[in-house]
């Protein structure tokens, strides 16, 4: 059989049409492993930075947890950003905001005296007690509020207990 015959034949067609076919199965695969890779590595940063993010603990989250890494969802210490007609918008002492909703039953009282919502302005500080809410906000029961040159009172000085005093 001489060369051009050779060329010619279905086994040569054939075996022309696997390769490039193999050749084009493979780039589709490697474009796969690409695009998933990309998926992938987004994913593990924005689990890896996550905690930095939307205020998760500050080691991450398969690190050693301290006791001040945890996301009060029960309360509110800082300084109003914005006020709305149902909302407000707190900077914590922790620089992350969070969002607080207000209805008809929370008490408000500025100098211990009862106020509405319209009366706290921006920039005045805040210590507010609540429950969590299923939407991540902070359902307010009670708003102490205080004037921009007021300073917050401290914060509570932790309780030692048995297991403490153990430990030392």
């Amino acid at each position: 059989m001489n060369l051009v015959e050779a060329l010619n034949s279905k086994i040569f067609k054939g075996i022309l049409i696997f390769l490039a076919s193999l050749v084009v199965l493979l780039m589709v695969f490697r474009l796969g492993m690409v695009v998933g890779f990309q998926k992938a590595n987004f994913s593990y940063q924005w689990g890896e930075n996550y905690h930095t993010i939307f205020g998760g603990p500050s080691h991450g989250w398969f690190q050693q947890i301290d006791k001040d890494d945890y996301i009060n969802g029960n309360g509110v210490v800082g300084t109003v950003i914005q006020a709305n007609s149902s909302t407000l918008t707190i900077r914590g002492n922790d620089n992350t905001e969070k969002s607080v909703i207000i209805d008809d039953q929370t008490v408000i009282e500025k100098n211990h005296q009862t106020i509405k919502l319209g009366d706290i302005k921006t920039d005045e500080h805040v210590i507010i007690i609540g429950t969590p809410s299923s939407t991540g906000q902070v359902d307010a029961i009670f708003i102490r509020v205080f004037g921009k040159g007021d300073p917050l009172p401290p914060p509570p000085q932790p309780v030692q207990t048995a297991t403490d005093t153990d430990k030392q």
